[in-house]
C-alpha cells in the first residue's frame, strides 16, 4: 500500500507499508457484519442532508460507498433534482 504522510515543510511523502496493506484486505468483508452497524452508518448522511435548505435544493454528490440506503433516502425525500453517483 502507498500512503502519502504530510511533512513540516507542507510536503508529502510517499510511504510504502505492506503491513498496512494486510490491515486492509478485502478477503475478510462481511457485508451482514458491515450492515450490521447500519444505523451508525447512516446517522452522518442523515445530519447532512437535515443542512439542506429544502426550498431550494441544488446539487448532492452521492459517493455509493455502501449499500445504497442513503440514496434511496434522498430519492424518497424527493430534495434534489439531481443526484450524481459514483460506486466505489
Amino acid at each position: 500500500m502507498i500512503m502519502l504522510e504530510p511533512q513540516h515543510d507542507g510536503n508529502l511523502r510517499i510511504q510504502q507499508n505492506e503491513e498496512i496493506w494486510k490491515r486492509f484486505d478485502m478477503d475478510n468483508w462481511d457485508p451482514s457484519l458491515y450492515l450490521s452497524f447500519e444505523n451508525e452508518r447512516l446517522r452522518p448522511a442523515l445530519d447532512l442532508l437535515g443542512q439542506i435548505p429544502l426550498e431550494n435544493p441544488k446539487l448532492i454528490y452521492d459517493l455509493g460507498c455502501g449499500p445504497g440506503n442513503v440514496t434511496i433516502l434522498i430519492n424518497e425525500l424527493r430534495l434534489l433534482e439531481l443526484i450524481l453517483q459514483r460506486r466505489c
